[in-house]
């Protein structure tokens, strides 16, 4: 049995397969981990790798279960990771960031104003923190020489507070 029929869907993503010529029995962990990184080294993206490999995983256990191979080869391998930039992670998202308008902003504050809170919707207006971020703040998070605060903690859980200030 060879691999070439069964890869032959993959064109579409324009690899050169280095194992299509191989008989499955032939076929070791170590060459499709070189396979999957020359297909690095050739840009193809680590989410495109990932799907040959779960195509490939997919077929050799079925090969495993059949008796075609004693070991599924393509268990064991290292997979490049994906770099996570902030447009991926954006993109990534089920729902998109959502930002208060102008007048939404101006809303807001006229809600707040003269209450025990207004302060705490402006500094979370002017840093962007979310509020599990802020209930938390230290002084030690805060370098006033620098201007800074270190988002270092998060609160996953807040109780809800009415408006006396009541849990």
């Amino acid at each position: 049995m060879k691999l070439k029929p069964v890869l032959s869907n993959l064109t579409n993503l324009h690899i050169e397969y280095l194992i299509a010529d191989l008989a499955i029995k032939d076929l070791k962990s170590l060459k499709i981990q070189e396979f999957y990184n020359k297909l690095l080294k050739d840009n193809i993206s680590p989410n495109n790798i990932k799907k040959v490999h779960k195509l490939l995983r997919q077929f050799f256990s079925f090969a495993e279960l059949e008796g075609y191979i004693i070991k599924n080869p393509a268990i064991n391998i290292a997979l490049p990771k994906i770099k996570k930039t902030v447009n991926n992670i954006i993109t990534e998202r089920k729902t998109k960031f959502q930002y208060f308008n102008e007048e939404e902003i101006k809303e807001l504050l006229n809600l707040f104003k003269n209450t025990r809170y207004e302060n705490i919707i402006i500094f979370a207006l002017g840093t962007g923190m979310r509020k599990g971020e802020i209930f938390v703040l230290q002084w030690a998070d805060l370098d006033f020489d620098n201007k800074e605060i270190h988002v270092v903690h998060n609160l996953s859980h807040i109780a809800e507070i009415d408006e006396k200030g009541i849990c």
